[in-house]
């Protein structure tokens, strides 16, 4: 270009052309020009005016739905606080890294082969910093001849062997919110991440079940399965290891880690910071409330001081949720 910003191109072949310009930060208007360029034709007095804009975020868009082990593209757009396009640069990722990997940075990604769940790509405008999500599932095709295990970010696993299924089936995994109500039974208190793997009923073939494996955060931590019919979760037959448990499953269900309910009371109250004072600044304190008689037990929570002054009441017969309070 010269001192004011003109362009002169030659030599270019009769045709259909689009022109556009742009600058990192920017925005162009028009955004593009669409000209028809005939033999000998001499084209000129096409204007854009570019202006310095204000990023207000950024769009990542594509199909949320991605299978093991393809490739995939995502495109993503920088949007001013007026609402118009803004050329910008950008940088991509994919989360978690157990998920796949980008090779080239421009929004193509690879999926895993042997990961299964939810996952996010991403785009992070370079000037600003301004990041874009996209949310989306990882899911798995299972034949009569797949033998394999997939995993996801947590731990999970589930290894397929073959003849599991009589037909190809689609499955997925999503780690569900658990409802109170749900997590907290008479009998059991789920202590782990909910692992729903999808379509719920799907029936595997007897003597060919896939094996579930789920990370345990106590020790005593079983694996339960829900059963939908009787709304409630049933301990399963599982192997235990040292931070994991291992059962062969039948059908597809959500499954989850689970402890037994235990006698009324409090245990492992944590406090951060500790030792605290009101010149130190707020405070957390935490603990393990357990029943075996009421979901929601009824609970009182009194502050003394170190010399044993009462200091303020913070709870007063108040029912709570039990688990972790």
């Amino acid at each position: 270009p010269d001192a004011e910003g003109s362009f002169e191109i030659t030599d270019i072949m009769p045709g259909s052309y689009v022109v556009s310009t742009g600058e990192l930060g920017c925005v162009t208007t028009p955004a593009q020009v669409t000209l028809e360029l005939g033999e000998g034709e001499l084209v000129s007095g096409i204007d854009f005016e570019i202006e310095e804009a204000l990023l207000d975020h950024v769009e990542v868009s594509g199909d949320a739905q991605m299978e093991a082990g393809s490739d995939v593209t995502f495109a993503a757009s920088a949007v001013s606080d007026g609402g118009q396009l803004v050329e910008t640069g950008l940088l991509w990722w994919i989360s978690p890294v157990e998920a796949g990997q980008t090779a080239r940075g421009d929004g193509r990604f690879t999926i895993s082969d042997d990961y299964i769940g939810e996952v996010t790509i991403a785009a992070q405008d370079t000037l600003t910093g301004l990041v874009g999500r996209l949310e989306g599932t990882v899911y798995v095709t299972v034949g009569p001849a797949t033998s394999a295990v997939f995993a996801d970010s947590t731990g999970m696993a589930i290894a397929f062997p073959q003849g599991s299924v009589s037909e190809t089936k689609t499955i997925e995994l999503s780690h569900d919110e658990i409802p109170d109500a749900k997590r907290c039974t008479r009998d059991l208190l789920i202590v782990g991440a909910d692992y729903h793997l999808k379509p719920h009923g799907v029936v595997f073939q007897t003597g060919h079940l896939p094996v579930l494996t789920l990370p345990i955060p106590t020790d005593d931590a079983l694996m339960v399965r829900w059963d939908k019919s009787t709304l409630k979760w049933d301990e399963m037959d599982a192997d235990r290891f040292a931070d994991a448990v291992e059962a062969s499953i039948s059908s597809l269900t959500e499954f989850a880690a689970a402890t037994a309910s235990r006698a009324l009371g409090v245990g492992d109250v944590r406090v951060e910071p500790n030792p605290f004072s009101p010149e130190t600044g707020p405070v957390t304190i935490s603990y393990e409330l357990s029943s075996k008689a009421a979901r929601t037990p009824f609970v009182t929570v009194r502050l003394y001081t170190m010399a044993g002054q009462f200091v303020r009441e913070l709870a007063s017969n108040e029912p709570q949720m039990k688990g972790r309070a």
